[in-house]
């Protein structure tokens, strides 16, 4: 069976994605040795032309993927270690999902700041920045759910949130809404940390004074063919977030350039 990683990569007026993709392309090549990558950024039907975040298309992973065996991820991430082994893992399972994530510290990220409707609503509390699925009926059902959130999901908002509604959609949130109305959450988590990554959005650093931002916080230091958080070593997948944390160092270590 074919397997490869999917990358959503639109661009808006601030980020260029596509630049972010190609380097998260050449990390995961220099990394791992199951590393076909396919970079999707353009779409013929666009549900996301008047969107900020551009996260409307990704209901369509499932047809837009060209592997039996997808990896979805975001665009702003990086591989620092080989994950070959965790295909055997997920090859089990029709999807899978991170279901908790780490600190720049590698400790599990405990805060619910960006997660507050997930907790109000006990919603299953999966990430969509890494995800795996295989094309199988059941599959197909969940993104065909998934599209009909997406495109509707103020509607879903207001009926299945009710403890707490969100003014805005977010991916991660349609999501999980899918796995819950199909009862599929036992099915597609586990608590063994597999996957996971660090996660860099400022208020999951388990910090006494949170930041508005992790990059200006955390120096980010090279040795070698080495990277530091601070004093911690990157040996994980790293969802770096804010764009200013790509740096010339990164680029050059990735043998990239934009």
């Amino acid at each position: 069976m074919s397997k490869g990683f999917l990358i959503f990569a639109q661009p808006n007026d601030k980020t260029d994605y596509v630049a972010q993709a190609e380097l998260l392309k050449a990390s995961i090549k220099k990394y791992c040795n199951i590393n076909d990558v396919t970079i999707i950024s353009e779409f013929e039907d666009d549900d996301a032309k008047n969107s900020t975040w551009k996260i409307e298309n990704r209901w369509k992973a499932y047809e837009l993927s060209p592997y039996d065996e997808t990896i979805v991820l975001d665009a702003d991430m990086l591989f620092f270690r080989n994950v070959d082994e965790w295909w055997n893992k997920f090859s089990k399972y029709d999807m899978f999902f991170t279901s908790d994530v780490l600190t720049y510290r590698n400790e599990t990220a405990t805060s619910v700041y960006y997660r507050k409707t997930f907790v109000k609503n006990k919603m299953p509390n999966i990430y969509t920045a890494f995800y795996y699925f295989k094309k199988t009926q059941k599959t197909e059902a969940v993104f065909k759910l998934l599209k009909s959130i997406t495109l509707n999901w103020k509607s879903y908002y207001r009926i299945y949130l009710k403890n707490m509604f969100q003014s805005g959609q977010s991916f991660d949130l349609n999501m999980a809404l899918a796995i819950y109305l199909m009862g599929l959450e036992h099915e597609t988590t586990d608590n063994t940390m597999v996957p996971t990554f660090i996660h860099l959005k400022p208020k999951m650093q388990n910090w006494d004074k949170p930041s508005e931002s992790a990059a200006s916080r955390i120096p980010l230091y090279q040795f070698d063919d080495k990277f530091m958080l601070d004093s911690y070593m990157i040996n994980d997948i790293l969802h770096y977030v804010e764009d200013n944390f790509v740096t010339p160092e990164i680029k050059e270590f990735f043998n990239v350039s934009w």
